[in-house]
């Protein structure tokens, strides 16, 4: 059987190997296969670095088919030779690689219309409300770089950057022993803690055992999340040690899937602290307003605040007599009575009110005080009548209604304990 030798012996009609070799350098591979492999598109004679790239591929089992490749490549630097077990034939691949300068014509013409035109674009990745005018990178390419800058790249990427580091240090950004950033994407949480909590902040109960088993209960499924959060990796490439951070970040900022992921992370769990922290001060509140109503109770309990057809407190002040009225008649809500007062006592002069709270202690470390027992008698005798007549001048009509009715039922309560005492 003949080879792809024989053939071109009988070709150039010579049996020897040295003339065959060089007629196989010039006749074959310089003036067919390398005039006949020169790419066929066209290409601007302008570039940036041109490079050149081909690779010569030869039969592995002829000697001077091989010694003609190797002496051709010699002499042409561009040249790559491989051998091949295709026995019957001789190919050449010519390439090149090129940065073509044209590619940038009018490119900074069409950026600053992208830039202009803030009408919702149909990308690849735009979903319902979201405007991806403002997540999605700049169309120039990383290759050209120019002095133009551009408001909305600078503010979307410096508050790319702001979230990122806030993720970093709440835990939402983490990095693995590998040394890989990764977004930790945590479930929805669950919906029934938050109605349970928005009716507390409405004003639905808001006793603090209910307050401190609802915030225990929160921060028990955040841990959860948290500790079953998957991540969701941040490619960094092959970065050069020292490097890993600017390139991530680099990755990152023109990945708008990415920084959605994050942002949508990140408003989740900020919601989950901060539903959290309201309930802390609901319930701090709730524990001052309910050392402010004992105080308050315990002044009208005593007698300090004198409840007659007002109620005021009358003091000494450098021998003259003060008197502070906290109702009467003519106040917007005087026909309420004891509520009046105690709106008036949550907000009075800190000095006079330290004054009526010291006296009221001392008062109370009287044993069988006249005052507070005469105090005591007359409120006994007084307040059913008083609160039935408040009822009926706001019934269920008025929004005040349950409001009052509350505030009552712990005052009567706080009287009968206190009179029990």
């Amino acid at each position: 059987m003949k080879t792809v030798t024989d053939f071109l012996k009988d070709k150039f009609q010579t049996d020897d190997c040295m003339l065959l070799e060089k007629l196989i350098e010039e006749e074959i591979i310089r003036n067919r296969l390398s005039v006949d492999s020169t790419p066929l598109f066209w290409k601007s004679s302008i570039c940036y670095e041109m490079v050149m790239r081909n690779i010569l591929t030869v039969p592995y089992d002829s000697m001077e088919i091989n010694g003609a490749a190797h002496a051709y490549a010699e002499k042409n630097r561009e040249i790559y030779v491989e051998v091949s077990n295709i026995t019957d034939k001789i190919s050449m691949w010519c390439f090149d690689f090129a940065l073509p300068m044209y590619s940038y014509q009018n490119i900074l013409e069409l950026q600053d219309r992208y830039e202009k035109d803030t009408r919702p674009g149909r990308h690849l990745y735009e979903r319902g409300e979201v405007n991806w005018n403002e997540w999605l990178p700049s169309p120039v390419p990383a290759s050209y770089k120019t002095d133009s800058r551009f408001a909305r790249i600078e503010n979307k990427n410096n508050a790319l950057v702001a979230e990122f580091e806030r993720a970093e240090e709440t835990g939402v950004v983490m990095r693995d022993d590998l040394g890989n950033w990764n977004i930790m994407v945590t479930d929805a949480f669950d919906a029934d803690i938050f109605l349970v909590a928005d009716s507390y902040e409405k004003g639905g109960g808001a006793d603090n055992d209910g307050l401190d088993a609802l915030i225990a209960r929160l921060e028990t499924e955040e841990e959860r999340q948290k500790n079953s959060a998957r991540p969701v990796g941040i490619g960094s490439l092959k970065a050069s040690p020292g490097s890993e951070r600017q390139v991530m970040l680099d990755f990152y900022l023109k990945s708008p899937v990415l920084n959605r992921k994050l942002h949508d992370e990140m408003e989740k769990r900020e919601a989950m602290a901060k539903r959290i922290a309201e309930l802390r001060t609901l319930r701090d509140g709730n524990i001052i307003f309910a050392e402010e109503q004992k105080d308050f109770f315990n002044a009208i309990f005593t007698g300090v605040l004198f409840y007659g057809n007002e109620i005021a407190y009358t003091y000494d002040e450098l021998g003259e007599e003060k008197v502070v009225e906290l109702q009467n008649n003519d106040m917007p809500l005087g026909d309420t009575g004891t509520y009046q007062a105690f709106l008036n006592f949550k907000s009075m002069d800190a000095d006079i009110k330290k004054k009526i709270i010291a006296e009221t202690k001392n008062r109370l470390k009287e044993e069988d005080s006249p005052e507070v027992i005469a105090a005591v008698e007359k409120l006994d005798a007084n307040m059913p009548k008083r609160i039935a007549r408040c009822s009926m001048l706001h019934d269920e009509t008025d929004p005040l209604h349950e409001e009052l009715e509350r505030f009552y039922e712990e005052f009567m309560k706080a009287l009968r304990e206190f009179a029990s005492t």
